[in-house]
């Protein structure tokens, strides 16, 4: 599994984490995916994201996400937020 994934006008950025107390949470930011060279080794994607990228790498560090998150092609980002509610885990939207 060593490829570059495809450009697309909407992705919905996704991370199933844990608090420090074990509870979990869900990372959802939204963005597009960029037609760019293959920048790693595996599988990646360049995504510009919605909100500014400085404060999504810092808050994502800042706030102990762990790496590698799901890249959804498509806006699901609300059916996401509300899947969270339901199940009453801790939703960050970025």
């Amino acid at each position: 599994m060593d490829f570059g994934c495809e450009a697309c006008e909407q992705v919905t950025l996704f991370r199933v984490g844990r608090k420090p107390d074990g509870s979990f949470r869900l990372f959802i930011a939204e963005g597009a995916a960029l037609d760019k060279p293959k920048q790693f080794n595996g599988t990646s994607v360049v995504v510009r994201t919605n909100g500014n990228a400085k404060d999504v790498v810092y808050g994502t560090v800042k706030g102990g996400w762990e790496p590698h998150y799901v890249v959804v092609y498509g806006a699901v980002a609300n059916e996401l937020e509300k899947f969270g509610r339901m199940l009453g885990v801790a939703v960050y939207r970025l």
